[in-house]
């Protein structure tokens, strides 16, 4: 009988131990499930975070595009208006010349 006690005991004793080891295993199973939940979200948080810098970037980059091309185009029509302007400077200059000298030619001519 205590033979039979001792063996019952032991027996508990090593279901007991059982229990508590599945029960460990389990607690570490899900403790590493929480990890990984929670390194997921913070790696989609990242993601978005980076997807949105990447968005603004892009934003700024297309502006400044944008702007330097006004800029270059503005250039251009100044540079256009200045040739213009020269050229019209010139035509006048030319057609007083002209004048002069056909005034002078009238001149000497009486």
């Amino acid at each position: 009988l205590e033979v039979r006690a001792e063996e019952n005991r032991r027996m508990g004793a090593e279901d007991a131990v059982a229990v508590l080891r599945r029960e460990a295993e389990h607690e570490a199973v899900v403790q590493e499930k929480r990890r990984v939940e929670h390194e997921r979200q913070r790696l989609s948080a990242e993601d978005d975070v980076s997807s949105e810098w990447r968005r603004v970037i892009a934003e700024a980059r297309r502006c400044h595009a944008l702007r330097e091309a006004e800029r270059q185009m503005h250039q251009m029509e100044c540079g256009r208006m200045g040739a213009e302007d020269v050229a019209a400077s010139s035509r006048r200059a030319a057609e007083q010349e002209l004048a002069r000298q056909a005034h002078e030619s009238e001149r000497m001519a009486l």
